[in-house]
């Protein structure tokens, strides 16, 4: 299965790619994501979440295979697994910024192997999901850039205000109130059901079971994927 997406950030590339990279200020903007551990080129990630009163956790883990810093391209080679054995993902995902009208696009491209349970679930299902859980992270992400470039600004006005030596840290604003949340799949699922059908004021049940394992796969890939990118800058 092959699934395209692409989403606009308010940074040219060079200053756009860092960020993508770095792992603390990035994985806190995608729903439900946590990365585990770094073990040398082996990363791992979990994605926490909720279908009405229950929450649950999937794990994932991901190896960079290549990042071209020039071209602002990455590939990542990641594994998805529902904790209860009912399916497995593995992926390859590409990663690519343009330029784009004083800002950049930003080019995910995946290639899914689905295997189990999900095996059952629609393209059209998992692609519907995975546009609106990088719809959030785009927004959260662009929040957190214009946070950056709004404090450096500040920093840079009035002198800095870093003490002992240390660089001050810049978070997006609301960022840190995301961590440790759970992605709601039934509010994700009613939201990106009523964009691709304006008629339909509700999710049918049989939604919830087909996105639980795809959407997160996804979290705990790009979870998993970042952690690679930042280890590999470093």
């Amino acid at each position: 299965m092959q699934i395209s997406n692409e989403f606009i950030v308010p940074l040219p590339p060079d200053e756009a790619w860092p960020v993508l990279l770095d792992l603390e200020r990035v994985a806190p903007c995608l729903p439900g994501a946590t990365i585990t551990a770094i073990d040398g080129d082996d990363f791992e990630g979990k994605a926490k979440i909720k279908v009405g009163p229950i929450t649950a956790e999937y794990k994932g883990a991901a190896r960079f295979v290549e990042r071209d810093e020039a071209g602002h391209r990455a590939t990542l080679r990641a594994t998805g697994k529902d904790a209860r054995g009912q399916g497995n993902v593995s992926a390859n995902i590409g990663l690519r910024l343009v330029a784009h009208e004083g800002g950049s696009r930003v080019l995910v491209d995946t290639e899914m192997d689905i295997s189990g349970k999900i095996a059952q679930f629609g393209r059209g299902v998992i692609n519907d999901a995975a546009a609106a859980l990088l719809g959030v992270f785009a927004e959260r992400l662009s929040e957190l850039m214009i946070g950056g470039e709004a404090a450096a600004e500040a920093t840079a006005t009035t002198g800095g205000a870093a003490t002992n030596g240390a660089a001050p840290r810049t978070v997006g604003r609301g960022t840190p109130a995301h961590q440790d949340e759970a992605l709601d799949l039934v509010k994700l699922a009613r939201e990106s059901r009523a964009a691709s059908t304006p008629a339909a004021g509700f999710v049918q049940p049989a939604w919830i079971p087909a996105i639980i394992s795809g959407i997160a796969a996804i979290i705990s890939v790009f979870a998993a994927g970042y952690a690679a990118g930042k280890n590999k800058n470093k």
